[in-house]
């Protein structure tokens, strides 16, 4: 697999393989769960459609299928259940604290607005106190 399309190095990686359902052997239940974790990794963080998944992947449609399984089945709650734990006994994994977490960028109209309603709000305190 191309290294540009990879998300997690092998530490990260093997940190979770464990958690993961299948083994190995078991050629149609976890037909390399490396890859489709990272497919799911990269429709996080670029934000396509499944259909726009690159081939790389796999098939977009076996990729979502599997993907709408794992969440049916609680997989993905309870490897982020036994990644916390594993955090809260063993502080020395800290770059997988920020496992979840995004960023939103705010047009700058949106500023305009909160300041409109802080005035409005400070304008109906100062009516109410007198």
């Amino acid at each position: 697999m191309n290294k540009d399309l990879m998300f997690l190095d092998d530490h990260q990686f093997h940190f979770i393989e464990n958690l993961m359902p299948g083994k190995k052997s078991d050629p149609g239940r976890s037909a390399d769960n490396r890859l489709f974790i990272e497919a799911v990794l990269y429709i996080a963080k670029t934000g396509v459609g499944w259909r726009q998944l690159p081939e790389k992947y796999g098939k977009w449609y076996s990729v979502w299928k599997r993907f709408r399984r794992w969440c049916i089945n609680g997989v993905f709650d309870d490897i982020m259940k036994d990644i916390s734990d594993k955090i809260r006994n063993n502080n020395s994994e800290k770059e997988i604290l920020s496992i979840d977490s995004s960023c939103v960028k705010v047009h700058q109209d949106a500023t305009r607005y909160i300041k409109k309603l802080q005035r409005r709000m400070s304008y109906r305190q100062d009516q109410r106190r007198k």
